[in-house]
This record gives C-alpha cells, structure tokens and sequence, in this order.
C-alpha cells in the first residue's frame, strides 16, 4: 500500500500548487519593474497579474436558484430528515435536532452538568447507529466513559468513580452495562493542549478511519489559541468560535461545544 496513490490529501497538495504559482506571479510582478517595454503596456500586464493573484481562491461553486429549488424538492418527495436526533424531544420537535455544518454552543456555570448533559445526548446519538467523536480536554477518557456508563446503568456517577458499589446487584448491573455498551460507536481523544488545527487533524483522521457523524468538544475554554500573542482573551475565543464553525461547514457535520 505504500506505493499506491491516494486521493487523501488532494485537495491539499491543489492548495499547495496554486500557492506556489501565486509566488511565480509575485516574482514576475518584482522582476517586472527592471524591464525597458513600454510603461503603460507594462502596467496593464502588472495589473492582470495581480488581479489573477488576487482571486487565485474563487472557485465556480454559484449555483441557479433554479437548480437549488429542484434539490429542495428531491428533499421534500423523499422525506429525508437531515438532523441527528438528540433524545430530547421538544429541541427535536422545534429545531429537528442537529443539523450538519452547524456549531451548537452548550453553555452554564461550572460544575452543573454540561458534561453530563452532552455525554447524554452523545449516547442517545450512538444508539442510532451514529459515529459519535468526543475530544475531552478536561477529563479522561476513562472518567468520561464512567460518566456515559453511569447514564447507562442509572447508578450514580460517584459510585462508579470511587468504587463504591453498594450490592452485588448493583455490580452486576454496572458490569451489563459495560457488555452492552461495548460496541457502541464512540470514539474519545483525551490529548491536551490542542488547537483548533490539531482539532481539525483529529476529526479528519477519525473521518478517514471510521466516518463521523458528530462531533463533541469539552470544553472551549481549554481549546488552546493560535500563536498570536496580540490578541485578548475575548479575540481568541471568537477566533476558535469561527474555526469551529469553518470546521463544521468543512465537514458537514454539527460539532457540539460545550
């Protein structure tokens, strides 16, 4: 498999080309100025250069109204429901659930079940079949399992994490629990430290591997920044809220964020 092409990182290695044919117009349009052809003839040419340079990012993706009101159509005669649902059934009822290439903020005070709340939508999710990611970076992944399980086995969560299990019924549950859990597709990373890059690395990886339906994230306030030490706290975070959401559109999937 080493030496077969992949289509992986096409659309990387475009980027990488274009890149490099803009510096060819950059340095054309440097070089430029040392010829002896006529000044005016030499400004038209700068000008188209740099106009190409400019607009080396548009792409033909315009659509005719048209052509989207017959995609409407297909999508109304086959009654397909894009939103994953989310087991709370008046958000399902007005919103229709998660759609893709949205970013769904879930926010509250510290310590009153954010992480909870969405490891309980998270489950409901997976049960559906669904390819569910979470990157956790305020516990592990065993403590964060721990939590999914104790929704599962309705035994209270500090039980579990400090071993104190009342009754033989009470480990026997806890140990259904985990065998009928066990197959569920959920996959955690618990790596620190990350950047909304390291993020998007993660998600494609895990998209190549195994496909990804949703998207979890534990929580903003530890999404580490981009090198820019020029910006306040309130500029990163809306910096990391508008990659999360370029993320989601990229993707086509809807990224929870608590």
């Amino acid at each position: 498999t080493n030496v077969v092409a992949s289509t992986a990182h096409l659309e990387t290695h475009c980027i990488y080309l274009r890149e490099l044919y803009i510096k060819r117009l950059i340095i054309e349009i440097k070089n430029s100025a040392t010829s002896d052809d006529d000044v005016i003839s030499e400004i038209r040419v700068i000008e188209e250069k740099w106009k190409r340079a400019r607009e080396w990012k548009a792409t033909s993706d315009w659509q005719e109204f048209g052509q989207i009101l017959i995609d409407l159509k297909i999508k109304l005669e086959s009654h397909v429901e894009d939103g994953i649902k989310t087991g709370i059934r008046e958000f399902d009822s007005i919103r229709g659930g998660f759609k893709p290439s949205e970013i769904i903020i879930v926010g509250a005070r510290p310590s009153v079940g954010k992480t909870a709340f969405a490891g309980g939508i998270a489950l409901k999710i997976a049960k559906d079949g669904k390819k569910v990611g979470i990157i956790s970076l305020e516990m592990s992944n065993v403590q964060l399992a721990t939590r999914i399980v104790s929704i599962i086995s309705d035994i209270e969560f500090w039980k579990i994490d400090q071993s104190k299990l009342n009754s033989s019924y009470e480990v026997e549950k806890l140990n259904q629990s985990i065998d009928d859990s066990s197959n569920l597709p959920i996959f955690m990373s618990e790596k620190t430290g990350v950047t909304i890059s390291d993020i998007r690395a993660k998600a494609m990886k895990l998209i190549h591997k195994n496909s990804l339906d949703v998207l979890f994230i534990d929580y903003l306030g530890l999404v580490e920044p981009e090198s820019n030490k020029n910006r306040n706290r309130e500029q990163e975070v809306s910096a990391m809220s508008r990659g999360l959401k370029l993320l989601a559109m990229e993707l086509n999937i809807p990224i929870v964020v608590l």
